[in-house]
């Protein structure tokens, strides 16, 4: 607060010393004492009423907020059940008005077969040739399919 240092202070207690004279000096050191004790509660009862102001403030935004979210839910609940029952009195509709539309019970439980691959001919089966890799030099003459010449490698 008061950047006050130690020599300071030394200079302000000698100081009260003449002025006060050492018979009154500890009875107005008490009294100081008592007024900066009772400043420092009061700024403390402030900056705690403030905070409890503010957290009230919050609590009422938090209520507020859960309020508005339950009744947006509950507005979302009613209008997928609407939605779902109009849907459903369309489909029971739907079905009353043209039964034939409607599968067989039976080909619904039914499982679909999957059709088979035909069998490969003996002559497919047959290993066939690795072609050769693109970049492998031709050995009679040590050129790449590119042109290019290409070092033997000698081992």
């Amino acid at each position: 607060m008061f950047d006050i240092g130690f020599s300071e202070m030394i200079v302000i207690a000698l100081i009260a010393l003449i002025v006060l004279g050492p018979a009154r000096l500890p009875e107005v050191a008490r009294s100081a004492g008592r007024w900066v004790g009772k400043v420092r509660r009061f700024v403390e009862n402030v900056k705690r009423d403030i905070d409890q102001e503010i957290k009230d403030e919050d609590l009422d935004a938090f209520r507020q907020m859960h309020t508005e979210l339950s009744e947006t839910r509950s507005l979302l609940q009613k209008s997928t059940a609407e939605t779902f029952n109009s849907f459903s009195r369309q489909i029971d509709m739907d079905d009353a008005v043209n039964p034939a539309a409607l599968p067989a019970p039976d080909t619904l439980q039914t499982p679909i077969a999957k059709p088979k691959k035909p069998a490969k001919p003996a002559a497919a089966t047959r290993a066939k040739k690795k072609p050769a890799v693109a970049n492998s030099a031709d050995p009679k003459t040590h050129r790449t399919p590119h042109g290019s010449a290409k070092k033997p490698r000698t081992r």
